[in-house]
């Protein structure tokens, strides 16, 4: 089951149990919750789609074209960055420190 919010895919994985199913569950966009059932496995992985370079990014490049008529010549990659059980650990740590 793949949701399209963080706050729900807790609520699938809820769910499942509730009916002893086995569900494999995928999700947009991290949350404290989400982090924690990646990391315990009850969430295959999440999505990070790192709003903040999303959003900084695509004005610092409206800028500098509005100003000087320069661009990127390719993608400005924001993602995807896929959170799994292997690298949540890492991404539980970058979130204390609020860079997540």
């Amino acid at each position: 089951m793949f949701s399209l919010d963080a706050p729900i895919a807790p609520l699938a994985v809820a769910a499942a149990a509730a009916i002893n199913r086995k569900v494999t569950v995928g999700t947009w966009t991290l949350s404290p919750q989400v982090l924690t059932d990646i990391e315990s496995g009850q969430i295959a992985f999440a999505e990070d789609q790192q709003p903040y370079l999303q959003g900084y990014l695509s004005v610092v490049i409206a800028v500098e074209y509005a100003k000087d008529g320069i661009r990127p010549s390719s993608a400005v990659l924001t993602g995807p960055n896929f959170v799994t059980k292997a690298n949540a650990a890492q991404v539980v740590a970058l979130s204390a420190k609020g860079m997540r």
